[in-house]
C-alpha cells in the first residue's frame, strides 16, 4: 500500500523508525550521502500503491567530454569512463 503520509514526513529524521528492532538511521545516512554529493532524494506514494524513492545525482563531466545520450546508456555504447 505504500508508506503513509504521516510516516513519509519523518523518514529522514534520525532515530525515527516504525520497526520494533531498528535504529532509524538507514535513510538518514542515505540522505546525508546524497546531499553531500549535491543530489536529492524524494519520496512519493503513487495512487496505484507502493512507494517511490527517487535519487537524483549530477554527473561530474570533464569539459572535453560530450554529454551521454540516454539511449547509449542502454546499449553500452558510451565512451565515458
Amino acid at each position: 500500500p505504500g508508506i503513509p503520509e504521516d510516516v513519509r514526513a519523518s523518514l529522514f529524521t534520525p532515530f525515527v523508525t516504525t520497526k520494533e528492532a531498528g535504529t532509524g538511521l538507514g535513510l538518514t545516512i542515505v540522505k546525508r550521502i546524497i546531499d553531500r554529493h549535491g543530489g536529492t532524494v524524494t519520496v512519493s506514494s503513487p495512487a496505484v500503491g507502493g512507494t517511490l524513492f527517487r535519487i537524483t545525482l549530477q554527473r561530474n563531466m570533464r569539459a572535453s567530454e560530450p554529454p551521454v545520450e540516454p539511449s547509449s546508456l542502454a546499449t553500452g555504447s558510451s565512451s565515458v569512463h
